[in-house]
């Protein structure tokens, strides 16, 4: 396991500074435009070391790759101390579910009995317990089981297949439809009726929670999305016939869910996974404009908030945060992050600016194939919301600003990295590090 050491510099302009302890100055940027700086061989820096603000506040982040082998399409989910992700055969394809326990400084996979009998793109964590999905080619074909890695010696724990049985799995890791959880809680579809039930794993013994008072009609086909968001206790089911979402009461399930019809505003696209916290969704709708939006379910009488920039995918929503990838950008170009708050129609969309001109990995500043939402902690020990995007790894606090970790191993290069996961409370960052697809997480809170 390698560990480097990263200082988060918050200044009074609220831009922050990152200086990367591993033997060579890092590359750093406050400003996405800055001069450049003129190098050997002709070869611009646009990077410059800038001198800290004075009564600027730090923080530490610890930037770790374990070397443990992952796969270039390889699942991660992140819980309270726990990483968990797709791992590979020696051939390199992959195989099953493994887990680490970042605090431990774990170098190699705990293991999980029959982890490769598991699918190794559909499951979800909560908190130290990890939700497992059977493999279609295994006797648990389509049941969820239960691991608790607080107990690590004990197998886990199969549902009845007459609680629960999935009525489909998704084949990528990223497509929509996968048992999601938040909290102590898993949602899945099922094949059959009730289709939404709720996994509670806040006990010993899992309690299934059915909402029997589910329209007529739907099943695992019809229903193609869930969500749960454990601070308001609501199940999010889409239904594509109804072009609605029906909000389902955890601690009330045999009440008709309230209904959501978003015909009138392009209904759901099915083409990404709607994401929702706090009691807000974040979701794209399906006319060829793409349009992106915001409801707020805690109100029945809401009705979605379109937003500024369409074409949106892998959209989060963290505390009053949101973020999502743009194919529109504000270019030709792709995967320009766009970042916003839920009460406020202003949103940062990343500039197309070149990080490096003949860098050995070229990119933009703020743009990337996937994006994250967590927390860090400044000096004065409040939370507050920091943003990762990647290839190549970059943070931001939302300013607009984005800063470019260097890798470590590879002089004149920027850190690579893919499937950038956090955790519920935003303290941890897991992801897949370099071309290696290793497993690699950064600590944000101590």
């Amino acid at each position: 396991m390698r560990k480097f050491i990263v200082t988060l510099t918050l200044i009074a302009a609220c831009n922050l500074i990152a200086n990367l302890a591993c033997n060579t100055a890092a590359n750093v940027n406050n400003d996405p435009n800055p001069t450049p700086t003129p190098t050997p061989g002709g070869q611009t820096d646009p990077t410059p070391t800038p001198t800290p603000n004075p009564g600027s506040e730090t923080t530490t982040l610890n930037l770790v790759n374990t070397n443990i082998p992952t796969h270039s399409s390889a699942r991660i989910e992140v819980g309270d101390d726990l990483i968990v992700y797709t791992y590979p055969t020696d051939a390199g394809t992959p195989e099953g579910v493994d887990y680490i326990i970042p605090s431990a400084g774990d170098t190699a996979g705990r293991g999980i009995t029959n982890g490769d009998q598991y699918d190794y793109n559909s499951f979800a964590v909560c908190g130290k317990k990890i939700a497992l999905v059977g493999d279609t080619t295994s006797d648990m074909a389509f049941q969820v089981a239960i691991f608790d890695t607080t107990t690590p010696t004990v197998d886990p724990l199969l549902i009845a297949e007459s609680d629960i049985r999935l009525g489909t799995i998704p084949v990528g890791n990223e497509d929509p439809g996968h048992i999601q959880a938040d909290g102590n809680y898993v949602v899945t579809r099922n094949s059959s009726a009730p289709v939404v039930r709720v996994i509670d794993v806040s006990g010993d013994t899992p309690n299934i929670i059915s909402f029997t008072a589910a329209p007529d009609g739907m099943n695992a086909f019809n229903t193609p999305q869930v969500m749960v968001d454990a601070e308001t206790k609501k199940a999010i089911a889409v239904s594509t016939s109804q072009d609605s979402f029906y909000v389902f009461d955890i601690d009330n399930p045999d009440t008709a869910p309230v209904t959501f019809n978003v015909s009138t505003f392009g209904g759901i696209s099915n083409s990404f996974q709607f994401t929702c916290d706090l009691g807000v969704i974040l979701y794209r709708d399906d006319t060829t404009d793409n349009n992106m939006y915001l409801l707020d379910i805690t109100d029945a009488a809401n009705t979605p908030v379109a937003l500024t920039t369409t074409e949106g995918y892998a959209p989060q929503v963290f505390d009053d945060n949101y973020a999502y990838l743009t194919t529109e950008g504000p270019t030709s170009a792709v995967n320009a992050s766009v970042i916003g708050d839920v009460d406020s129609a202003d949103q940062t969309v990343a500039a197309e600016v070149t990080i490096m001109e003949n860098s050995a990995n070229l990119g933009l500043y703020g743009w990337g194939g996937t994006i994250a939402i967590a927390q860090y902690k400044d000096n004065d020990n409040e939370l507050a919301p920091i943003y990762f995007v990647a290839a190549p790894l970059q943070w931001s606090t939302g300013n607009g600003s984005w800063t470019v970790f260097d890798d470590p191993d590879n002089a004149g290069s920027y850190l690579d990295a893919s499937h950038l996961k956090t955790n519920d409370d935003g303290s941890i960052l897991g992801f897949r590090w370099g071309d290696d697809n290793t497993l690699g997480y950064a600590i944000l809170q101590d």
